[in-house]
């Protein structure tokens, strides 16, 4: 099944210190991307001040978040605006997007957080930390793991040789070779357990792995569901995807075989809905096992907006939630919908239709992303930017 980037600090004042906010001069460059797809910056005058090496490695603009998106040009990252003004300069060698009005930046191999002015919330003194889940962000130092708020203040030590994402109200954490899971205290949860894998918790259950066998955990550490299966996937909907000896199926939370093992592959339930295959081909099943598409297709997207994309005879096109034909199979190659439009492609081109196959905007690029919040990436030649749902460049330069 199918699963889907910024050297040097400008016009850097000597005394210019971690804590100082951006200064009046950075805020004059612009963003631009030239013929060859390479991004840069402009001074008020015109006059290039950065530029990209080359397209794809030395240049990325990351997604919008808040209203601001990480640029990053041969090496160094900052931020820019929605009309591409630099309103972060570009100090940091990694820089992630903006949550809850904190970002997280490295500078000078240390990472911590600042807020939308540039301005140091967190201070850069941490080997790792990439992001807040649940209010807490995990943090290392020397290869010792704990949990930071957002305000800084850690609120569990140190002391884990690692510690994942909190989900639930619990966070894996390993201590040598065992496996336990903490609260937001840093109180241990679980017992400490000699797992050979262990993940996050999903609707009340987590995924464990001992000699080489895979089951789950409830969150006082309990066996729930035996060791038994080659691999398996996190419950989602009440069930999840199991495999045995090449075979996959369901089960519930109590183990029991909800759905048998009879497929090649399976992906979990999402709003009822499952992608399994069998001798090579897709459909979709309910949670009993029903078939809502038959499984005769060559591949299948996802239900969404009421559509789903599926392949037959090297074409695709889309049906509905009854297994009807609403989109021919005319594509070669179709996503899923969102925001009512949906990006496909002909003749090695990509292009936008709406739900009933009206093509609104022509077959012209390269890749074409979904839409979020009114618009889409899009590359177009060696350009990459992003449209509106008219196809109107934004932000051009």
């Amino acid at each position: 099944m199918k699963i889907t980037c910024i050297g040097f600090c400008i016009l850097l004042l000597a005394a210019c210190g971690q804590s100082q906010k951006p200064g009046s001069d950075t805020q004059d460059l612009k963003l631009f991307q030239d013929n060859q797809g390479r991004y840069g910056l402009k001074d008020n005058s015109g006059k290039v001040v950065l530029q990209a090496e080359d397209p794809w490695g030395n240049g990325s603009l990351g997604e919008y978040s808040e209203g601001l998106a990480e640029l990053s040009i041969n090496g160094k990252s900052g931020f820019v605006d929605t009309s591409g003004k630099v309103v972060i300069p570009m100090d940091y060698s990694l820089a992630g997007n903006f949550q809850d009005g904190l970002a997280m930046v490295r500078l000078d191999g240390k990472r911590g957080y600042i807020d939308r002015t540039g301005k140091w919330v967190i201070e850069p003194v941490y080997g790792f930390t990439n992001g807040f889940s649940e209010g807490l962000a995990r943090v290392a130092i020397d290869n010792k793991w704990g949990f930071i708020d957002r305000t800084g203040k850690r609120v569990v030590e140190l002391v884990h040789d690692f510690a994942g994402d909190f989900s639930e109200g619990l966070a894996l954490v390993k201590s040598g070779d065992t496996y336990g899971y903490i609260d937001k205290t840093g109180k241990l949860a679980t017992p400490w357990e000699p797992y050979d894998a262990a993940e996050t918790f999903s609707e009340g259950m987590a995924l464990v792995s001992l000699d080489g066998r895979s089951g789950y955990i409830d969150r006082t550490g309990k066996m729930v569901v035996e060791p038994l299966y080659d691999f398996a996937g996190a419950f989602n909907e009440g069930l999840a995807a199991v495999e045995v000896n090449g075979r996959s199926g369901f089960i519930d939370k109590t183990g029991r075989v909800v759905i048998p093992l009879m497929y090649e592959d399976a992906g979990g339930f999402y709003e009822g809905k499952a992608t399994v295959s069998l001798d090579g081909k897709w459909g979709i099943i309910d949670p009993a096992g029903k078939e809502l598409l038959p499984l005769k297709y060559e591949d299948v997207g996802s239900f969404s907006e009421g559509l789903i994309a599926v392949k037959q005879d090297g074409k695709w096109g889309y049906m509905d939630e009854k297994g009807e034909e609403r989109i021919p199979f005319q594509y070669d190659f179709a996503d899923d919908f969102s925001e009512g439009m949906a990006a496909v492609k002909r003749n090695e081109k990509y292009g936008y239709i709406n739900s009933s196959g009206k093509l609104l905007i022509p077959f012209k690029y390269e890749h074409a992303g979904p839409f979020e919040k009114g618009k889409a990436r899009v590359t177009l030649g060696k350009r990459t930017f992003d449209i509106d749902r008219n196809g109107r460049e934004i932000n051009a330069e």
